[in-house]
């Protein structure tokens, strides 16, 4: 009795699956609809609907390979799906080109932030993401400069500060430039550091930068 009930209960869930992407779909359209229809909210709801209409495919897939009465439900699996599966996974160009939005300061990226908690507070657990993407900003030519020469083997330090410390020397950065990458650097290494916990999880322990200046 309680493999059958937790059957009936994984069935149920595909169909609340396919019930609650119908529903999220139906917002992104609205949204879409009701939004100006730039190329940044077009791409958006491009992804967003993939993702939906895919999980959506598989809902139906699963309750097909998994109903009981298995004639009955290749019958309809063949009626919704006749040539198999026809939603594909959303292809890596999109994928890239909202990923490229979402590194960009624009009107569609300011809206969203009003329809989710928003922070730029260094000491906040998401805000020192956008913290140190705010920074980035302001450093985005200067970075990108010096991470190119070192993905080049310019320098031949064997750390970030190793390195900083030659371009200066080489007159490749000054030290004005050397003392904000440091700063960048160290506060971009503390956005990534995630929770550390002694080994019976009891209590987190200091988080460690090797970057602090």
């Amino acid at each position: 009795l309680a493999g059958d009930l937790k059957r009936k209960e994984m069935l149920s869930g595909r169909l609340a699956d396919i019930h609650a992407h119908l529903f999220i779909s139906t917002a992104i359209l609205k949204f879409y609809e009701a939004g100006q229809k730039t190329e940044a909210e077009q791409l958006h709801a491009k992804l967003a609907l993939q993702k939906a209409f895919l999980n959506i495919q598989e809902a139906f897939w699963g309750l097909f390979e998994n109903f009981p009465a298995k004639l009955p439900a290749a019958f309809v699996k063949w009626i919704c799906f006749p040539f198999g599966r026809v939603i594909s996974k959303p292809d890596d160009e999109l994928k890239q080109q909202v990923a490229e939005l979402m590194m960009q300061e624009h009107p569609f990226r300011e809206q969203l932030k009003h329809h989710v908690f928003y922070s730029t507070k260094a000491d906040d657990v998401t805000g020192r993401l956008e913290h140190t993407f705010q920074i980035l900003r302001t450093l985005e030519p200067l970075w990108d400069k010096f991470k190119k020469a070192e993905s080049k083997d310019k320098f031949t330090g064997l750390t970030f500060e190793e390195n900083i410390t030659q371009a200066i020397k080489e007159g490749f950065i000054s030290e004005s430039e050397a003392q904000q990458l440091l700063q960048y650097n160290a506060i971009r290494f503390d956005s990534m550091l995630t929770d550390v916990f002694d080994e019976d999880l009891n209590k987190d322990l200091p988080l460690s930068n090797p970057h602090q200046i």
